[in-house]
């Protein structure tokens, strides 16, 4: 079965690269174009992982990591940014995020990032499956 993922990013071009680069990545893509856009796609479906942009207006990464972790606790979330991994709450960054991916990224790094994201999602469910506890 093909997972979801959600990217979530208020560039226009990064949206269409993946659109792009969506076989390549052999799952389901959705695409939405800031943190609210996001929140109505997640009351639509599940997503096993969610990549989004850190600066975004309206509502940043972070926000939206926190109330995708609430609806979705197991999604795997990935950050996208131009900005230092140093400058965030580091906190944060260890226990919300599976990887910090920096701006600007070429498009296989970035399938490659996403497909070590979905490998993740699947060994966390099949652990939980399997009655086994999830270590993150």
């Amino acid at each position: 079965m093909s997972e979801r993922v959600l990217v979530v990013d208020d560039d226009r071009m990064i949206l269409f690269l993946m659109q792009k680069i969506r076989k390549q990545l052999g799952c389901q893509l959705e695409t939405a174009c800031g943190g609210w856009h996001a929140l109505e796609k997640m009351r639509e479906m599940e997503f096993a992982v969610v990549l989004t942009d850190y600066d975004m207006p309206g509502m940043d990464g972070f926000e939206l990591l926190a109330k995708c972790r609430e609806k979705s606790p197991h999604t795997i979330a990935l950050m996208l940014s131009s900005a230092e991994p140093k400058s965030f709450d580091q906190d944060l960054l260890s226990d919300w995020v599976f990887r910090f991916i920096a701006k600007p990224c070429l498009p296989q790094l970035l399938a490659s990032h996403l497909h070590a994201a979905i490998t993740e999602f699947r060994h966390r469910r099949d652990m939980q499956a399997a009655g086994q506890p999830l270590t993150m």
